[in-house]
């Protein structure tokens, strides 16, 4: 059975991803943090998931910016310009590169494991200037899946995760028809939804 070239192998799950930003918030000083600094740590905990458990906490499709890596879909949850007039906008509010957390996300879907994971990610990252932040997603020691994209974006495919993360061919393989049956799964939940 051959990897497909698709980069991004599972669903996204904008609960999960909504909870999550409200967790890191909630538990940093002011409930106000630097947007770049919150999508890094959005997007340390998805790679800890993965490599830990072969599974993500959000799915989320990750790309190499030039500011380093960055989950995509979150990213783009709360925008500026998306965050405005949206349902988000009882909970969070952009002022210029802050993101604040105006009213806590109960805790739903994530689970303990998950929450275990962004812990750490929050330990590891709170007291990081945005310029440190920034140098560790360049440092190929930290974060060798990072290719500089100029002024662009590239994909950082699940695939090359894996393979950093030293699993064989035939893990990946598993892996991703795994995904393949979530991403079914979640396609059939949503035909039926009423």
């Amino acid at each position: 059975m051959k990897v497909s070239n698709t980069n991004h192998w599972f669903p996204f799950n904008p609960e999960k991803a909504i909870e999550a930003i409200s967790y890191f918030l909630s538990n940093y000083e002011g409930k106000s943090m630097p947007m770049i600094k919150l999508i890094k740590m959005l997007y340390y905990s998805e790679k800890e998931s993965l490599k830990m458990y072969d599974f993500p906490i959000f799915g989320e499709e990750l790309y190499s910016l030039p500011f380093g890596p960055v989950v995509s879909k979150s990213y783009d949850m709360v925008k500026e310009e998306n965050l405005k007039g949206s349902s988000l906008s009882e909970n969070f509010k952009r002022e210029g590169k802050y993101i604040q957390l105006i009213k806590e996300v109960p805790i739903e879907k994530l689970s303990e494991a998950e929450i275990e994971i962004m812990s750490g990610i929050f330990e590891r990252f709170k007291g990081m200037t945005e310029a440190q932040i920034i140098d560790y997603g360049h440092d190929k020691k930290f974060t060798p899946e990072w290719r500089d994209p100029g002024s662009s974006s590239i994909p950082i495919a699940h695939q090359d995760l894996f393979h950093l993360f030293d699993r064989s061919e035939s893990e990946i393989r598993e892996i991703q028809e795994y995904a393949k049956e979530c991403r079914s799964l979640e396609l059939a939940t949503a035909k039926y939804a009423y």
